[in-house]
């Protein structure tokens, strides 16, 4: 979704091995970032056990709550960040 009165033009194109963390980084900047989408996304990294990925997706995450994003709408504070502390805590080595 994209703020009003924000960005216009296309998002970058991310595709499988094209870089798309830089992609991701990129959008984040320039669109309001989806939480839920994000959680989950790290959800199911860390259920893959590709334990990189999923925490990207933690560290967006937590900078985004802490620059004042709103957390997931169907999770409560308190879970949203003992699951980030745990993820970031189990990921500290993954390369």
């Amino acid at each position: 979704m994209r703020p009003k009165g924000g960005v216009t033009g296309p998002l970058p194109t991310v595709l499988p091995g094209t870089g798309w963390r830089a992609a991701l980084n990129t959008i984040i900047k320039d669109t309001t970032m989806d939480p839920t989408a994000c959680y989950l996304s790290m959800y199911e990294a860390m259920k893959n056990k590709d334990f990189s990925e999923a925490r990207e997706y933690a560290l967006n995450l937590r900078n985004w709550l802490n620059g004042g994003g709103f957390y997931p709408p169907r999770y409560s504070e308190i879970e949203v960040r003992s699951y980030l502390a745990n993820v970031l805590r189990r990921t500290q080595f993954a390369a």
